[in-house]
């Protein structure tokens, strides 16, 4: 396992377009007994696995559920747009905090305001943000950044987002220093073999998350698709910590993370 991602609540203070989320009409935070059963066996089981919590947006989620999970002695990930800093959750849970990934505003047009180290400032680029890049982490360098980027596929219901041949050209000759042209290669290619790399994939269980609003362990944190999840109960979870756990649904969907391509830069 690579990373073990949290869900505790569906409620986001932004509503970008090409999100999930803002489809959910009425988001809900975590059932807190569910949270109370399962998280300390997670602790034991994920061991030196960092746990990626997340929402929604992370400051939305119930002060009680953030206080109980930053109570263990592991060290989190959190995901934030930003509220997280706003509320100053970067001081009073500074101590259980591994790294923050703060989402940069889709439409780059707010500078960071934050100067916290144990920040990476992750950037989704599309389409319509991708000629505003280079100036963006220029004028806020030096900093920490993930960019995120999609073979066009994935962003299927908002083809203006998707990004093109030319984009792909513009990325490798403008972020040599950052883009890695193989990776993106091989992505690309790769994904013309989707059932095989969904299989080997689903075997490794490389990104398993646990959605305590809906009470299910997904097979892998990034997919967004209804069918890779089966209910987090006992049964499953025994099953999981052996191994054994499976998704009889797992290769109904094109899955976005065995095409994603994401670099971590400093």
């Amino acid at each position: 396992m690579f990373m073990v991602c949290m869900v505790f609540g569906e409620k986001c203070n932004w509503k970008c377009e090409y999100c999930d989320r803002p489809k959910i009409l009425e988001p809900r935070n975590a059932d807190f007994n569910l949270v109370k059963d399962y998280y300390p066996r997670i602790v034991k089981w994920v061991k030196d696995v960092p746990l990626h919590i997340s929402g929604g947006e992370t400051a939305l989620v119930d002060k009680q559920i953030l206080d109980y999970v930053f109570s263990f002695d592991k060290k989190l990930v959190v995901e934030t747009n930003g509220l997280w800093f706003e509320k100053d959750y970067h001081s009073i849970y500074k101590e259980g905090i591994d790294r923050i990934i703060y989402h940069c505003v889709p439409e780059l047009d707010h500078d960071i305001k934050h100067k916290i180290s144990c920040v990476y400032n992750l950037i989704v680029v599309h389409h319509l943000n991708i000629h505003l890049l280079k100036d963006f982490i220029e004028r806020n360098s030096p900093r920490k950044w993930i960019l995120q980027y999609y073979y066009p596929k994935y962003l299927g219901d908002h083809q203006k987002y998707n990004l093109t041949i030319n984009d792909y050209f513009y990325l490798i000759k403008n972020f040599s220093d950052l883009i890695s042209k193989e990776d993106i290669v091989k992505r690309i290619l790769k994904s013309n073999d989707l059932d095989g790399m969904r299989m080997e994939c689903f075997k490794k269980l490389n990104f398993p998350g646990f959605d305590f609003v809906n009470g299910r362990i997904k097979f892998c944190k990034q997919s967004h698709s209804f069918t890779d999840y089966v209910e987090l109960n006992e049964d499953n979870f025994d099953l999981l910590l052996n191994g054994k756990l499976k998704s009889n649904k797992a290769m109904d969907d094109i899955c976005r993370t065995c095409i994603e391509v994401v670099n971590y830069l400093s």
